[in-house]
């Protein structure tokens, strides 16, 4: 494999690999976007090699990742704000954790404690 096939490979695995990102963003956990999206964008730069540009297809590769990325972000940031402003999301979601493991979020988390400052009590 000479050097200009193997910055095509590079670009093209940098776009399957963001569009990949967007897919997994939508359907799958929350790791797996930032893994695939993180070496989208490091197989982008790696595909450029000595030329000042990159390649159309790196591009769309490095603008998948990122789009794929900031969806996933926007999903955990309102997962968030709404477990916190929405008393009925957050007693159905303890409701749900307690039936799987015993406990509540709150009492995991100890939200209370994290953000209370400690007190002198003599």
């Amino acid at each position: 494999m000479n050097k200009e096939q193997k910055m095509l490979f590079y670009s093209k695995a940098a776009m399957v690999l963001g569009i990949v990102t967007i897919v997994t963003a939508i359907f799958t956990t929350v790791y797996i976007p930032f893994i695939t999206g993180g070496l989208s964008i490091i197989f982008a730069v790696i595909s450029r090699g000595e030329k000042r540009r990159f390649s159309s297809t790196a591009l769309g590769g490095i603008f998948s990742a990122c789009v794929g990325i900031f969806i996933n972000v926007t999903i955990i940031v309102g997962c968030f704000y709404l477990y916190n402003n929405d008393p009925q999301i957050r007693e159905q979601v303890n409701e749900y954790i307690e039936q799987m493991t015993g406990q509540t979020l709150d009492e995991d988390f100890r939200l209370t404690d994290l953000f209370s400052l400690p007190t002198n009590q003599q």
